[in-house]
């Protein structure tokens, strides 16, 4: 119908089309719509009824002009539909007019004519800015998502760069257009993700040069039209954009195009410049807490590879360490699933090293190391409750038991991977109230810890414990702690203990204390290095207990594991080396010079200068060996120094150690403590000024509990051990030893059963009427039994005397006043 008016006399046309036909100059070479277009805007304005016929009708001279190569005339009607279409936002009959447009737009793509494709990107960029007034559900985009995503991989001719600048911006308004309203649904499907996503990724620059690095965050102009607009610039620009509208469902369906895209060129091959900055602009363009669903479904993509292309994962491991830090506070609740999913991946990768299947160890720890990284840096950007969450994680992770011995050695060294990721989520850390941080399972187990049978864990340990307990920033001038003479010659920044922290040492110091001095029979022997590190890192955390936590009770456990340690440096029965023996001398030299310059007592100074005075020269490890070394510190003077100055001293008579057994009970540890046999005596050694015969207080409890309870007890708090050496019997304290000296554990064990078997045999074998003539005979002759059943019937019936004798008065017979009654 609307075909035989085209070649029809403008006498029988309607007017719509007259106007229509006006628009077009006399002169064909002119690109220009005349001055009548005004009047067809005005009439389409006036008839919306009438702007459906009028697209149409364009259409069909358009494809014509197209069809004779009138590309003027082209130009004249996409002016005339642009202006309508600008025109029309306020008539119903719009959704028909705009399907005419997407036909013309159409018609010019399919022409490959490259000023017929400018001119369609410039028609579509106008389309996709103009809002619709109904929606039209049926409109569908799959002839224009081949078309511009072809363009995108244009690689001949002179307009290379062109017509992929012109793909790119149609496949931003169409994303654009097909995102700002929900019933565009099918736009995400996979068969479109597929194509559109790797469009956008293959104009992406790879070199990660300041022009690639601003735009991973900063947006250009979204429709820009100039000629020197570079590809990868609208290609970030259109990533952000498509991950910017995705919805929370449509995610998966956007990443998974990119991560084969990555699969495919290669792109996970370190450094992986092309990965990390294509991720970067993901990650910065998801709004809200939806980016841990890009690091989620990385490490799903993760857990593809196993332990295949160790290359590949050093890559992802590389993306990973990048991206966490942008993600900021969007992880929320799928936290610690998060973060198991990343240990899991670490413990996968250890595995297959340990398992002798690994053909390149290398890379594999570089792979390790990469993935430690990332695991500290996601938890770097969480709040501070959720790093104490990881880090209590960590350490029960560390602390499960092996099944079998050879899993044994497996776990050692994930054991040791997992202490390293625990010290950088450690540094992350900002301690500010050390009750809020230690909690009770969180202490326990860094103390359980702290004697773990790895050498490298415990020194992590250490370090730890430096990290977190250092908050004014010390911890650099306690590193390595030498002999002063002033305390302020370490710059230190002492603050008065607040009551938080006394309340933190009281619950938690001693034991502290107990588990330090086991650490110290857990220190090699041998290598000079490993022993200095161990003692020094000893000797910091120590100072930083009495610096952070300064309280009285600190400072005076921390007196009393000092002194500890030097009878146990001088204690001939501990299989000690002659170099630890002298490493735990200067730890004990050092440690009392730091602490008495704090405390500031004249007499335990002054003891601790002459002692150090006289150790420059005596203190060699040759001294030592040879048995000549004699220069000690005086424990009777420094306990008689703390308590002329107002200190409780009550711990000095009980020695260390005896709480950490119950943890050593801990199957995970499994650690033999042969050093420590008769560790809190020295027989027969009289350079022992620690433990001397008037200084030893026994409290023996009739508190006991079994060997495999939990409960606390108080009994032997002195000697720990169950069995005392045989020793010479002619001493008074070997007599003093035997005579005190507890019964077994088994033996107590042992007697409590045979006593209950005994009670309870006569009630299971016995006569019932045995028994109950037993009991009735019992009574009968129990002569304080009997006394006590009298005095309590004399007892009841005297009250009951007392109860008759004060009987209240009726009610009715009580006189009341005159002035109460009328």
């Amino acid at each position: 119908m609307y075909q035989s008016f085209l070649c029809c006399w403008s006498t029988f046309k309607p007017r719509h089309y007259k106007l229509v036909d006006s628009v077009y100059p006399k002169n064909e070479l002119e690109s220009r719509p005349n001055a009548n277009i005004d009047k067809l805007v005005f009439y389409s304005c006036s008839h919306g009824e009438k702007l459906s016929r009028i697209g149409e009708y364009l259409f069909l001279k358009l494809s014509r002009d197209l069809y004779r190569q009138k590309l003027a005339r082209v130009r004249v009607g996409t002016e005339c539909f642009i202006r309508l279409l600008k025109s029309s936002h306020h008539h119903n009959s719009q959704s028909s007019f705009i399907d005419s447009y997407l036909k013309m737009v159409e018609k010019l793509l399919e022409t490959n004519d490259s000023q017929m494709e400018d001119l369609a990107i410039e028609c579509y960029i106008v389309f996709a800015q103009i809002d619709e007034v109904q929606p039209n559900y049926l409109r569908r985009y799959d002839s224009f998502i081949p078309k511009f995503s072809s363009m995108c991989f244009a690689n001949r001719g002179n307009r290379i760069k062109q017509q992929r600048c012109n793909g790119l911006k149609g496949l931003l308004a169409l994303i654009w257009r097909a995102t700002s309203a929900d019933y565009h649904s099918d736009f995400w499907n996979h068969e479109h993700m597929d194509k559109v996503i790797p469009s956008i990724l293959f104009n992406i620059k790879e070199d990660d040069d300041e022009t690639s690095s601003d735009n991973v965050r900063f947006s250009v102009n979204t429709f820009s039209s100039q000629e020197n607009t570079e590809p990868y610039i609208i290609a970030a620009e259109c990533l952000r954009e498509i991950m910017g509208k995705s919805s929370y469902g449509s995610f998966q369906c956007v990443l998974e195009p990119l991560l084969t895209f990555c699969d495919d060129q290669k792109k996970w091959l370190p450094p992986a410049t092309f990965a990390t900055h294509v991720f970067k602009v993901v990650v910065y363009s998801i709004q809200g807490t939806s980016s841990i669903i890009v690091i989620e479904q990385l490490l799903k993509h993760l857990d593809k590879f196993k332990t295949k292309n160790v290359q590949e994962r050093i890559g992802m491991a590389t993306v990973l360490s990048n991206i966490v830090l942008i993600a900021g506070q969007s992880i929320g609740p799928l936290l610690l699933a998060t973060y198991n999913n990343m240990l899991k991946n670490l413990k996968m990768s250890v595995t297959f090293q340990k398992s002798g299947r690994c053909k390149d160890v290398e890379n594999e720890l570089v792979f390790q190391e990469t993935f430690t990284h990332a695991i500290g840096n996601f938890a770097s950007i969480l709040p501070d409750y959720q790093k104490v969450e990881i880090m209590t994680f960590t350490t029960n992770e560390i602390c499960k038991i092996p099944d079998n011995e050879e899993k044994a050695s497996i776990d050692s060294y994930y054991h040791h991977v997992l202490a390293s990721t625990f010290l950088k989520i450690a540094t992350k850390y900002k301690t500010v109230y050390l009750s809020n941080l230690f909690t009770d399972n969180f202490m326990s187990t860094l103390l359980r810890l702290g004697l773990h049978p790895n050498i490298d864990i415990r020194l992590i340990v250490q370090k730890i414990f430096h990290t977190l307990l250092d908050r004014k920033n010390n911890l650099k001038n306690l590193e390595n702690l030498q002999f002063i003479n002033e305390i302020e010659e370490l710059n230190l920044t002492i603050e008065k203990c607040s009551k938080a922290d006394q309340m933190f040492s009281r619950r938690f110091i001693t034991s502290v204390s107990d588990v330090f001095y086991d650490i110290m029979f857990l220190v090699p022997n041998e290598d000079e290095k490993v022993i200095s590190a161990h003692i020094e890192a000893i000797l910091c955390t120590m100072s930083l207990f009495c610096v952070e936590v300064g309280c009285d009770e600190t400072l005076v456990e921390m007196i009393h594991l000092c002194a500890s340690y030097q009878a146990m440096a001088i204690n001939i029965n501990n299989d000690f080396s002659t170099l630890k023996r002298y490493n735990i001398h200067m730890l004990c030299g050092k440690f009392f010079n730091f602490i008495s310059l704090i405390l500031q007592i004249p007499s335990f100074l002054q003891h601790v200068k002459d002692i150090i005075n006289l150790r420059k020269d005596s203190l060699t490890i040759d001294s030592i060996e040879n048995g000549s070394f004699e220069e000690m510190f005086d424990r009777n003077l420094i306990v008689e120094a703390l308590k002329a100055s107002g200190l409780d001293v009550g711990r000095f008579n009980i020695p260390l150690g005896s709480s950490a057994d119950k943890m050593g009970k801990d199957p995970l540890l499994k650690i033999g403590t042969p050093h420590r046999k008769s560790s809190n005596f020295s027989n027969g050694d009289s350079r022992n000024q620690f433990i001397l015969p008037n200084n030893i207080s026994f409290d023996i409890s009739i508190d006991w509990s079994p060997e495999a309870s939990e409960a606390g007890t108080r009994r032997n708090t002195l000697i720990e051990n169950k069995e005392i050496d045989t020793i010479n019997s002619s001493t008074i304290v070997s007599l003093r030893q035997i005579m005190h000296s507890p019964n077994t554990s088994s033996d107590e064990i042992r007697k409590d059963k045979d006593k209950s078997i005994a009670l309870l045999m006569p009630y299971r074998k016995g006569h019932i009427d045995d028994v109950s003539k037993a009991l009735l005979r019992d009574n009968s002759s129990n002569l304080s039994t009997k006394i006590k059943n009298i005095i309590e019937k004399t007892n009841i019936q005297e009250e009951e005397r007392s109860y008759l004798r004060n009987k209240p008065k009726n009610v009715f017979d009580i006189a009341i006043p005159e002035s109460f009654i009328f």
